[in-house]
């Protein structure tokens, strides 16, 4: 999927991740960016990419930056490379760091409280146990912070077909993530709570 940028052609191709990430955008812009000026972001698994450039541009006003840093994770640093090359145009406000957040966050580097907003774009059903994953998650934001996650919350065969060959889909635990890894919104409700 790495080869020849498949993955990251499919994020930025197929509408509805972009329709949610332009919306997630939008609600960052109106509802939060000036409240918390020159906030700090942490992006879990951010991949290609696909998320981060409409977020970043969604935390602009002309060449004013809304934020003071964007940290940009994965699970690998293998998509660094790629992602600073598209994200160049934000040069020093992103920070590239390697994070697994199924494990505590504090012993790979992050400091417990330190962001504002946490975002995660169809990863957090990718870590084995979620209760453990939100706790982490929780870990890393400020008093105030906000995390925004975009996630599938019904079994879609397209990404089944496509993410379901790769072993990454099939590390949850659980008898309610036994056929896939996605979540009902009853779930998601009951695992945020």
């Amino acid at each position: 999927m790495l080869h020849h940028q498949l993955l990251e052609r499919w994020y930025q191709g197929y509408d509805p991740l972009q329709q949610s990430y332009a919306i997630t955008a939008q609600w960052i812009r109106k509802c939060f960016s000036h409240q918390v000026p020159h906030m700090k972001v942490l992006e879990i698994g951010a991949g290609t990419g696909s998320c981060t450039i409409p977020l970043l541009e969604a935390l602009n006003v002309g060449d004013h930056p809304l934020l003071s840093r964007y940290t940009f994770t994965d699970i690998s640093a293998g998509f660094f490379g790629r992602a600073r090359d598209r994200l160049k145009r934000w040069g020093e406000l992103i920070e590239y760091v390697k994070l697994d957040i199924g494990e505590d966050p504090t012993p790979q580097g992050f400091d417990v409280g330190s962001y504002n907003l946490v975002v995660a774009s169809y990863v957090l059903h990718c870590t084995t146990h979620l209760d453990h994953t939100m706790k982490n998650v929780r870990k890393l934001l400020k008093d105030g912070g906000k995390v925004l996650f975009i996630e599938i919350t019904n079994l879609l065969p397209t990404s089944t077909a496509l993410f379901g060959t790769l072993p990454g889909w099939w590390v949850s635990d659980g008898p309610e993530r036994e056929d896939s890894p996605t979540l009902s919104e009853q779930q998601w409700n009951d695992v945020l709570l």
